[in-house]
């Protein structure tokens, strides 16, 4: 039981009733000493009362869209937990669990090899097997030797009058058929590749080229394989990059990076007849991380991870550039900028909800069918939400949620960019 004092031990207001607060500071008139059962007490009621407002709060906020906003605003202060801290809470609850995931992944790399497909550790670029020998090579050489006698393509081959473009199409057909054996659904004239198969389809790729080189030189047939069948994917698209924003240097320093990945760095500005500067040794590393940011699995793996983390904390400090658009666009409403702040931060709180029910159900069961679902949850939450606060009819709440859409997505891409760069830079 409490004993009161005539003064409040936090303010020093002065407690002429035995008030049961300060009315000053609003802390509990209690002049005992701190003893472990007050600790306990004091810890337990804290736990308690956060744990009351935080269910108050969160079960309305998921299940019964605008409902927390609205009467947050109207005054119910009291009742529900601070939005702002709410973000900040879940925020906090978000990046401690990602950060877990991506320690344990990087720890399960370390500790199962193997489970990389055989690729290498970040310091060095994974290189594509040449082994013939196994089953690719055994059934595609069956599959050439049967293609090359029923069609009696060595004689075309050889044939002066049989036409380069001829011979091209023919070498089209087989080495599509090469590619094929890992990926059923590649055609020549149109296909896309996803970035986490990239290494394994240019690796096929390739080495559909030298297996058909080989068999061509023991079969003695007239026919050089042309330069597009040894491309590089990825070199292609960093070449292209660096070509429009005017780096063509830089693309010889990543070449030589790629190709030199054990020589010191001062040896290799040496070779580039660089100068052994600050600037030169940063941009020579870079050029590294980029390698392996281009062909590390790993690395892309660890390097997509920090972005979508630091990325999702941009989002956070961008949200009052949002909040003032969705002022903008509810210019006639009767709520004000910090009003519809709270209606922001509780919205993103659910996002933030929503993202870490995602990476878990994707890291714990890889199933991108409820990663969907999830998404579309929140968009219609989203609509509900808006609905629900502003109270406007359903075509014009739905252009509005599109505006809204657009510019979240569009300081999204801003956020990315900005973040993704940073983070390859630092």
């Amino acid at each position: 039981m409490a004993v009161k004092g005539q003064k409040c031990l936090n303010c020093g207001h002065e407690l002429i009733n035995e008030e049961n607060y300060c009315p000053e500071c609003g802390q509990v008139n209690d002049s005992r000493r701190l003893s472990i059962r007050v600790f306990i007490h004091t810890m337990l009621a804290g736990f308690y009362s956060f744990d009351s407002r935080f269910f108050r709060t969160i079960v309305p906020l998921l299940f019964k869209p605008g409902k927390v906003s609205r009467e947050y605003i109207e005054g119910k202060r009291t009742y529900y937990n601070n939005p702002f801290q709410l973000l900040l809470q879940t925020a906090i609850v978000f990046f401690l669990v990602t950060g877990l995931i991506s320690t344990i992944k990087s720890f399960n790399s370390f500790q199962n090899p193997e489970m990389n497909g055989n690729q290498s550790t970040n310091d060095t670029i994974p290189l594509f097997d040449l082994n013939f020998n196994g089953d690719f090579g055994q059934s595609y050489s069956k599959y050439l030797d049967s293609i090359f006698k029923t069609d009696k393509l060595a004689p075309k081959f050889n044939d002066p009058g049989f036409s380069r473009k001829q011979k091209d199409s023919i070498f089209e057909y087989i080495h599509a058929e090469g590619v094929r054996y890992k990926f059923e659904d590649f055609n020549t004239k149109n296909y896309t590749v996803s970035a986490d198969k990239i290494e394994s389809f240019n690796a096929q790729f390739r080495k559909t080229s030298d297996f058909l080189k080989e068999y061509f030189t023991r079969k003695n047939l007239n026919y050089k394989i042309g330069q597009e069948y040894y491309r590089d994917i990825q070199g292609m698209v960093k070449d292209t990059v660096f070509s429009r924003i005017g780096f063509e240097n830089m693309t010889r320093i990543v070449d030589f990076a790629r190709k030199n990945e054990k020589l010191p760095v001062k040896k290799a500005l040496d070779s580039l007849k660089l100068d052994y500067t600050q600037s030169n040794v940063f941009w020579y590393q870079k050029a590294s991380d980029l390698n392996k940011l281009l062909y590390n699995k790993d690395f892309r793996h660890s390097y997509m991870d920090g972005i979508i983390s630091k990325t999702t904390l941009a989002l956070f400090l961008l949200l009052p550039f949002f909040t003032l658009f969705m002022t903008f666009i509810y210019l006639t409403s009767r709520y004000n900028y910090s009003e519809n702040l709270v209606v922001v931060f509780n919205l993103q709180t659910v996002f933030f909800i929503i993202l870490l029910i995602s990476v878990m159900i994707y890291n714990l069961f890889d199933n991108r069918i409820i990663l969907v679902i999830l998404n579309l949850a929140y968009f219609f939450y989203v609509y509900k939400t808006l609905r629900s606060i502003y109270r406007q009819g359903r075509f014009l709440t739905m252009i509005k949620f599109m505006l809204l859409t657009m510019f979240y997505g569009f300081i999204s891409f801003i956020g990315f960019l900005m973040i993704s760069f940073l983070v390859f830079l630092f």
